[in-house]
């Protein structure tokens, strides 16, 4: 029955403990032996203790398995589970196992010291001490238990390096003498004889009865305290008098603990007042186990004079100890923005699993704290905390917490949350910064605060290597364009050199149609610093055309074998019978042709059929007198259509730029009633550069066609999002505007507003041109419908 008993309170009865343990096997007190376990379920690490033996082996572990059960204190070892097997493990006999928190035994730990220095031992092993002292006193006086072997076995050390007190197979009630079981008296024969003080070593049971209850601990102390200063166990009782390597501020306090007569031994809650348990790293660590019960003036002025005594710390103290407090401060206590300044110091010298593992989590809740200078210190910090975290913790969750910034009302805050996005950008994904972060960097660019607008534009061309390509073709050059536009200069300024640090994404053609037009007014700014600027990226922009004017030349000396054969193969596929979408193709392509080079045969042949120069004397005023006349034939350029054409509106660029002399439209326009009159035949004309063709629109009666002066638009695609959102900067390449001057009688009249080229057609003069009529614009000053830009 009473085995029954004790089986319910060490634990349930099993056939197999549900832990995976180490193989190692490493001696501990009374017998019991320690190995690491780690549970099957993937819990915590733990470390389990076993112990087989005879009958009163088995019950004294019992009774230790009983009592670490019930017992709870911060410097107690921490109890998980128990298990008593009545045929044990392998069917040889029982055993009892006690798995608690992952500890190391006390003898490991200080012979892993041998780096510290002597300061930063002692202030360990006084840290140590004060937590064994702690643990008996709470045993001894609110308790009033007697541990009955207090020593260097009897004592462990967690992942945390933090001591623990366990060996509880004698803990007994101190005034437990009437009792049918007494375990100090039952078991007293576990206790080696060096550890026994001399009425525990007589047996006198009567004296111990009478004597205090820490009169048997407080030996255990003193002993404890030889073992760990001389980094030996105890061997004989005579050794306890060894002194030299006490420290002389224990010393007084050592010797009380071993005095001769019990009830003058020193009581063990007087020892944690002893002077030599004042140190840094015992204040440190007895300030952070009770940080909830500061206040915030004496946490501020904590966190503040820490970091200046963290070198005195040991290491393994910092990493192991001192940074999961000042975690939990952090996270739990409301601390304040200094206790993150230790954290990042702390951070500094662990590697990258630990980190992750500890700080990281930290950092990202932090990040949406609602305290600013919480936030401000993380953000000041990001180029040290971005290295060591995860890009997939960044990404997914750092980043949209500090992207919260961007839309603070504070401008420092978005200041501070725009430059930290510099170090957190290489660990981001692609489509997050071509998504969400560059919203954000649009509306920051017309931010309020000049320097915001500024930096925007640094930042946008620091991280356009992380954008991806096609996205920096259609960002970058339109937000460059839109800062040298800002009247604050260190913007105008950072747009420049924006743009030529990030000269490789542009082409040749949007160099020299976008990017030269928008940097040349820079060239004459008022501030000096702009215009040094603006003359640096000319000239990376000028070497960049250079090279690809090279380029083309190499292709143009090369593709001329290339066009004959091409022009061989499309007669004879013409001439193969392989249908009608081949001749189609062909003859499309050589009408373009034609376009480009029917200035040498055609044109000759019409300055013979021409028999005078057309001039606008209306034109003829003292601004052009002095431009010579052209000589020859002016080349025929082709511009794109800058605007989409209005419906029912032919938008071939034979119809707009071939003359009409040079074909004829009926064969194309059968389905469009439109009236072609029939030149004079006494005016022959003589052939002109004919000016860029505008968008046509429809006036007067169905049929009727004019040019308008439309503005263009250069062809491609449709905007896209990220086009809409900088507002279309990019400049299209220039075109001479034609302006239409109407007077009466003339609506639906084409206008000329070209003066002074190789002849200019009179007015009122017709032209076989879609049914309209070339007029030339009345010109002179106050002249209603001139063009004054030409």
């Amino acid at each position: 029955m009473a085995m029954n008993f004790l089986s319910s309170l060490v634990g349930r009865a099993t056939s197999a403990v549900p832990y995976v343990m180490d193989a190692q096997q490493r001696p501990g007190w009374g017998g019991w032996t320690l190995a690491d376990a780690q549970p099957r379920d993937g819990s915590e690490p733990a470390t389990a203790f076993r112990k087989r033996g005879n009958a009163e082996e088995i019950r004294a572990a019992r009774n230790g398995a009983k009592r670490l059960r019930t017992v709870r204190h911060p410097n107690v070892l921490r109890l998980i589970d128990s298990y008593d097997l009545e045929n044990g493990d392998d069917g040889q006999g029982p055993v009892v196992y006690v798995v608690t928190e992952r500890v190391r035994t006390l003898r490991e730990v200080l012979q892993s010291m041998k780096d510290f220095t002597v300061q930063q031992r002692n202030e360990y092993m006084a840290w140590g001490l004060k937590q064994i002292t702690a643990a008996v006193s709470f045993l001894n006086n609110e308790c009033k238990l007697v541990h009955g072997n207090v020593c260097m076995d009897a004592v462990v050390v967690t992942e945390k390096l933090e001591w623990k007190l366990h060996g509880f197979d004698l803990l007994s009630d101190a005034k437990g003498t009437n009792l049918p079981e007494w375990p100090l008296q039952d078991f007293a024969w576990m206790v080696q004889k060096q550890y026994k003080p001399a009425e525990f070593a007589k047996g006198n049971w009567d004296a111990i009865h009478d004597s205090p209850p820490w009169a048997i601990d407080a030996w255990g102390l003193g002993c404890l305290i030889q073992e760990v200063f001389a980094q030996d166990q105890l061997h004989r009782t005579e050794e306890l008098r060894r002194t030299q390597h006490i420290p002389q501020a224990l010393l007084p306090d050592y010797q009380r603990l071993l005095a001769s007569n019990p009830s003058k031994r020193m009581n063990p809650s007087r020892l944690t007042n002893s002077a030599f348990f004042s140190n840094s790293l015992v204040d440190t660590m007895a300030f952070l186990e009770n940080f909830a019960l500061k206040d915030d003036f004496e946490k501020d002025t904590f966190f503040k004079k820490l970091p200046n005594q963290v070198d005195s710390i040991p290491p393994p103290v910092v990493k192991s100890t001192l940074l999961p407090l000042v975690i939990n401060a952090l996270e739990y206590n409301n601390a304040p923005a200094s206790a993150l300044n230790l954290l990042l110091k702390l951070g500094q010298g662990l590697d990258e699993q630990t980190y992750s593992s500890k700080i990281s989590p930290c950092i990202v809740k932090l990040s949406g704290s609602p305290e600013r200078t919480i936030r401000i210190t993380l953000l000041l910090h990001m180029d040290k905390i971005a290295p060591h975290m995860d890009p997939k913790v960044v990404d997914g969750e750092l980043y949209p917490k500090i992207s919260t910034g961007f839309l603070d009302q504070t401008g420092y805050i978005r200041e501070l949350t725009l430059k930290s996005i510099a170090s957190l950008a290489p660990k981001m994904k692609e489509k997050t910064l071509a998504g969400s972060l560059l919203k954000h960097l649009a509306k920051l660019q017309v931010d309020a605060e000049p320097s915001i607008r500024a930096n925007t534009t640094i930042l946008l061309s620091n991280i356009a290597q992380y954008l991806g390509k096609s996205t920096c073709e259609r960002v970058l050059l339109n937000a460059f364009c839109r800062a040298l536009k800002d009247s604050f200069p260190p913007s105008r300024s950072a747009g420049l050199l924006s743009m030529g640090s990030t000269a490789k994404y542009y082409t040749a053609d949007e160099i020299a149609q976008r990017a030269l037009p928008a940097v040349s007014p820079m060239m004459v700014d008022k501030v000096q610093e702009v215009r040094k600027e603006a003359f640096k990226v000319t000239k990376v922009f000028f070497g960049i055309l250079q090279e690809n004017a090279k380029k083309l030349d190499e292709e143009d000396a090369s593709s001329a074998s290339e066009r004959k054969a091409s022009e061989s193969f499309g007669s004879t596929a013409n001439g193969d019978g392989h249908g009608s979408a081949s001749s189609l193709l062909g003859w499309a392509v050589s009408s373009f042709s034609n376009l480009k080079t029917a200035k040498a045969s055609e044109v000759a042949s019409l300055e013979k059929m021409s028999a005078m120069t057309l001039q606008d004397p209306t034109r003829a005023d003292t601004t052009h007198a002095s431009r010579p006349a052209s000589v020859g034939p002016t080349p025929l350029n082709l511009h794109a259509s800058t605007a989409a054409a209005p419906a029912g509106t032919s938008t071939s660029l034979m119809d707009e730029d071939m003359p009409a002399q040079l074909g004829d439209d009926d064969g194309g326009w059968d389905d469009i009633d439109i009236p072609i009159p029939e030149p004079p035949p006494s005016r022959p004309i003589k052939p002109i550069a004919p000016p860029p063709a505008p968008a046509r629109k429809t006036q007067g009666h169905a049929g009727s066609m004019s040019l308008g002066g439309m503005a263009r638009n250069p062809p491609g695609r449709m905007k896209s999002e990220e086009d809409k959102l900088w507002d279309q900067l990019g400049m299209s390449a220039p075109a001479p505007a034609i302006s239409t001057g109407r007077t009466a009688g003339s609506q639906g009249s084409r206008v000329s507003a070209r003066p002074g080229g190789a002849g200019s057609m009179k007015k009122g003069e017709p032209m076989k041109k879609l049914g309209a009529t070339r007029r030339s614009a009345p010109g002179g000053p106050g002249s209603k419908g001139s063009d004054d830009g030409l």
